[in-house]
């Protein structure tokens, strides 16, 4: 049977290996130049329509077929209508820019534009 002063002792011994390993986390090894060359950089947003609303737009088997198609990795954001959706696009890949990725989304059959996502102003005169 545990009393008061047992439940304190406990408590407080998980606490500190709950510190303890934060601490140890915390104290990991810088990552090494090839690691952060390695890391996937941010190319941008784009926002593909397609000329049939795509089955399954953001899974596994759809993302790398259009990352393999446009050069680089594609995450799928969200959708804006049924046909239109919004993918972040990052390297490294075959594609060095924005721009190239999404000249080689245009290639696709199944796509109707690809462009580039962000703000637009208009101005009136």
């Amino acid at each position: 049977m545990m009393n008061r002063s047992n439940v304190l002792h406990f408590s407080c011994a998980a606490i500190a290996a709950a510190i303890l390993c934060v601490a140890i986390g915390c104290t990991a090894p810088p990552a090494t130049p090839d690691a952060v060359a390695s890391a996937a950089q941010p190319l941008g947003r784009v926002i593909i329509k397609f000329k049939v609303r795509p089955a399954s737009p953001g899974s596994d088997l759809f993302l790398a077929e259009l990352g393999r198609d446009c050069g680089c990795k594609a995450a799928w954001s969200h959708a804006l209508t049924d046909d239109t959706h919004v993918y972040f696009l990052s390297g490294p890949g075959t594609a060095a820019t924005l721009a190239d990725a999404i000249a080689n989304i245009q290639r696709r059959d199944d796509v109707t534009y690809a462009e580039q996502d962000g703000r637009v102003r208009t101005q009136t005169q």
